[in-house]
């Protein structure tokens, strides 16, 4: 009886280590300048549990299409992706050290989807360099997004960052020579922390349709031509630091539309109602 009792806990114990083992990663090497896909590459890891890490190098002249959670990319000595990426419905995307430029948007986030990302560079992309929509996420550090305008006086060149029914949050990174630098609407959620927005050639961030744009930390607005920040529908502007600058012009189209500056920050020339 003691002997079989002793079998039976074993038998347990297995069984519990089995459910609640560690989860596999499964690491990929993706070098595109010798003819590998970055796209094949993730694809052909199927849709599994585990999570896959991939080390890319060179230049990817492709699209890639994200349809599976748990995917990390690394880029290795300057690698790019000369195309899209496109992420849908998919959870626990990561990039690291990657630049991505291209025509059409650049970084596509829709669907439900999550992406962190550290030191991604976005730029020169035909489209919008982010876009972000139906309750997605982004999470970016140490990141730039350069738009392709020739110079502030330049209206004819795309977006850095489009968000809709969506969150953003940014953190010690740039956003400049775009068009409009970030646009937020339909109740999406905006956070900047020690970020730039600068030299964007009509508005540096435009949130429309309840929108909230949260200011932190040391975050910047600098030489954008027409407005730093443009609040329309009701939207709001919330500034949480005394080290927040906001230069230029801050425009409300409407009365539903106000700033809030809790924190004491700068703010230039505005026709808001500020509380």
């Amino acid at each position: 009886m003691k002997r079989t009792c002793i079998w039976l806990l074993a038998a347990a114990l297995v069984s519990t280590t089995a459910l609640a083992g560690p989860d596999k990663v499964f690491i990929k090497q993706v070098n595109c300048d010798k003819g590998q896909s970055l796209d094949r590459a993730i694809e052909s890891a199927g849709r599994g549990s585990s999570q896959l890490d991939v080390y890319v190098r060179g230049t990817c002249d492709e699209t890639v299409t994200i349809l599976r959670s748990r995917v990390w990319i690394y880029g290795v000595d300057d690698a790019v992706i000369d195309g899209r990426v496109r992420v849908f419905e998919a959870s626990n995307i990561r990039f690291f050290n990657i630049a991505i430029t291209g025509s059409g948007s650049g970084l596509v986030v829709s669907g439900g989807a999550d992406v962190i990302a550290d030191n991604l560079t976005l730029f020169g992309n035909e489209g919008e360099n982010l876009r972000l929509a139906r309750n997605s996420s982004a999470w970016l550090r140490e990141s730039t997004i350069t738009g392709n305008c020739n110079d502030i006086y330049d209206e004819d060149c795309a977006d850095g960052v489009s968000v809709s029914a969506s969150v953003l949050t940014v953190r010690n990174s740039t956003i400049s020579g775009n068009r409009y630098g970030i646009t937020a609407d339909n109740a999406s959620t905006i956070s900047l922390l020690d970020t730039q927005i600068v030299n964007n050639s009509v508005v540096g961030v435009q949130a429309a349709l309840q929108s909230n744009v949260d200011l932190i930390g040391g975050t910047g607005f600098n030489g954008n031509r027409y407005h730093s920040l443009y609040l329309l529908q009701g939207s709001v502007a919330r500034i949480s630091s005394p080290e927040v600058h906001v230069g230029g012009n801050i425009g409300c189209q409407d009365w539903r539309s106000y700033i809030a500056n809790p924190g004491g920050g700068y703010i230039g020339s505005t026709w808001c109602e500020i509380l």
